[in-house]
C-alpha cells in the first residue's frame, strides 16, 4: 500500500522544490517551520468550531495549499526584513506584502448562535 503522505509534508516537498536553488540540507528544519506557521495561520483565519474534527480541517485546509505555499515562500524571502513595510538601499526599493493580505481570500467560518 503506498504511503500517504500528510498535508505539511506535502506542502514541505512543493516548497522544497520551489526553492530549490536557495536552500541547503540545513535549511530543512528552518522551512518546516514556516510550512507549520503556515497552516497555523490559515486554521486561525478560518476560525474553525470545536465541532470540526481534524479530518474536515485537513479536508477544508486543502482548498488553501496555494495560500499556504505562498505564505511560506513569503515567510522564506523575508528573512532578516522581518517588521519591515518597505526597505531602500543604493537606489533599490523594496516594498513588502502585509502579512494579513497573505490571507485575504480566507473567509471565517460563520456560527449560528
Amino acid at each position: 500500500m503506498a504511503e500517504t503522505k500528510t498535508l505539511n509534508d506535502r506542502i514541505l516537498e512543493d516548497a522544497k522544490t520551489l526553492l530549490k536553488d536557495d536552500i541547503t540540507s540545513d535549511d530543512e528544519t528552518k522551512l518546516n517551520l514556516f510550512v507549520k506557521l503556515s497552516i497555523g495561520n490559515v486554521k486561525k483565519y478560518r476560525n474553525y468550531p470545536s465541532e470540526y474534527s481534524e479530518t474536515m480541517i485537513l479536508d477544508d485546509l486543502e482548498n488553501y495549499y496555494g495560500t499556504i505555499i505562498y505564505a511560506v515562500l513569503n515567510a522564506w524571502n523575508r528573512q532578516g526584513t522581518e517588521g519591515e513595510k518597505s526597505h531602500s538601499e543604493n537606489n533599490v526599493s523594496v516594498s513588502f506584502i502585509n502579512e494579513s493580505e497573505l490571507y485575504a481570500n480566507i473567509i471565517p467560518i460563520a456560527r449560528f448562535i
